[in-house]
């Protein structure tokens, strides 16, 4: 009998100790939204981390870096030009990644990551987020300029969501902000600064916790058949639209896209007015139809110094209501005459 009692005490004893570690973790952490919040998962090999849209209307290049890194084997490295359309007045660049995230409206939350840069008097690090509602119009948007120091730092930012909105889609960017000395005429040409984001981190609280991860993968990117017109475009054309025909694998329904998640080359949006779903094509497969302003893509090429005769690949992205992302491809002619 007295051994007994004393594994009793003993179970009691452990058990106790348990539930006190349990209620220490649940009051020091809460669930981190982010997916691959430290850039770990690259299961399409193509050496960027999947889930994320790296900023792209400034010229960057990105790499996953093995050697400078704070979680797991990898950091998000960024290599940030002058954007030669703004140089002549501001002389800036940006880069960095985003995703899309749904989050509750009237709720307080808190977006931290760490960064590091080698130029902390030229680089400010810029946590933003954009608020869209069911209909895909943008009703709220949060950011913050904040001052870098050598060495790696954790930036915070808290934040309450639009108060009145049923849904809330918001699209969340951990960027850096670069200013430069000298203005530049081409695309990543002239200076560039260098700059790691690592441990990105969103939970509903009003203040940061430890740095965790609580969902490491994200969905796989659906492959969809992106047809593009025209298939020559002049950069002196005064017309309004491009148009996109977006088909899908079978087994995949039109109906269930997202509209206002559909980004060309993560720049530009689609015009909602101008949704349209074919019930068929000529090739009697049902697709997709949307729209594009041609200006803001003429613009868009024209930053990147692309020339007469070349040809440029346009990538259409998006997300189905559920969530999984989709994306694909089309290669037109650009004409400058």
């Amino acid at each position: 009998m007295k051994f007994n009692k004393q594994i009793c005490f003993l179970i009691v004893f452990f058990a106790l100790g348990l539930l006190a570690n349990l209620t220490a973790f649940e009051e020091g952490y809460t669930i981190n939204l982010i997916e691959n919040p430290s850039f770990e998962v690259d299961d399409d090999q193509d050496g960027l981390p999947d889930c994320w849209c790296l900023i792209s209307n400034y010229p960057n290049d990105y790499y996953l870096d093995s050697e400078e890194k704070l979680f797991g084997d990898v950091s998000l490295k960024m290599e940030t030009y002058c954007h030669p359309s703004f140089d002549r007045i501001y002389k800036i660049g940006s880069g960095g990644a985003c995703l899309w995230l749904d989050v509750e409206p009237n709720t307080t939350y808190t977006l931290s990551y760490f960064v590091k840069t080698e130029n902390p008097e030229y680089v400010l690090a810029l946590p933003n987020t954009w608020e869209y509602d069911a209909e895909g119009n943008i009703i709220d948007q949060h950011y913050k300029y904040l001052s870098l120091h050598p060495g790696w730092q954790r930036v915070v930012y808290i934040f309450t969501t639009h108060p009145d909105a049923d849904v809330v889609r918001m699209w969340l960017c951990v960027r850096v902000w670069t200013f430069y000395s000298e203005p530049v005429t081409g695309w990543k040409e002239g200076e560039f600064y260098t700059s790691w984001i690592d441990g990105v981190q969103l939970e509903e609280s009003d203040s940061p916790s430890p740095f965790h991860t609580t969902f490491i993968s994200c969905p796989g990117i659906l492959q969809a058949n992106i047809d593009i017109y025209p298939n020559t475009l002049n950069l002196k054309s005064r017309g309004k639209w491009i148009t996109c025909f977006i088909e899908l694998p079978e087994g995949y329904d039109r109906h269930e896209i997202d509209a206002s998640t559909i980004l060309l080359n993560d720049s530009i949006y689609a015009g909602l007015e101008h949704v349209r779903i074919r019930n068929y094509d000529r090739k009697h497969i049902s697709d997709l139809k949307i729209k594009f302003s041609r200006k803001d893509l003429i613009n868009y090429l024209r930053s990147r110094g692309i020339k007469d005769k070349e040809e440029v690949e346009l990538t259409v992205a998006g997300e189905f209501s559920d969530g999984t992302p989709f994306a694909g491809s089309d290669t037109i002619r650009i004409r400058n005459r």
